[in-house]
């Protein structure tokens, strides 16, 4: 079994070969694919810790490349409206201040929303 310190450490323990096997997470089931192949995978089952342990670990990837992707996308949507602005001889911080009170209002109307599920729940 693979210890979990171990998964989280830019430097193997000595002893410990710096190349670790390339595992997948798929439909919920640890599996290593035989260079690639779908059609040859072998399934790790009995061992929760270590699916567990992918599951977790696959999370915390798709989370980070979230919020990657949302920093880009802010950067982005800045650049853009800053152009726009200069193109058409608006005020960048009014328009962002227009753009954010869109923005809160919509997120209020959201958690009211979900206030109202779960006070109905």
């Amino acid at each position: 079994m693979i210890h979990k310190s171990y998964l989280h450490r830019p430097d193997p323990p000595d002893g410990v070969a710096g190349v670790m096997p390339a595992f997948d997470l798929i439909g919920g089931r640890v599996v290593r694919l035989r260079q690639g192949d779908y059609a040859r995978e072998k399934v790790f089952e009995g061992d929760g810790e270590l699916r567990d342990l992918y599951k977790a670990l696959h999370e915390e990837k798709a989370a980070a490349e979230q919020i990657e992707n949302d920093r880009i996308a802010e950067e982005n949507r800045v650049k853009e409206l800053k152009a726009k602005c200069e193109k058409k001889g608006l005020s960048f911080d009014e328009e962002e201040a227009k753009y954010q009170a869109k923005l809160a209002a919509k997120k209020a109307k959201e958690d009211a929303k979900a206030a109202k599920r779960a006070k109905n729940g």
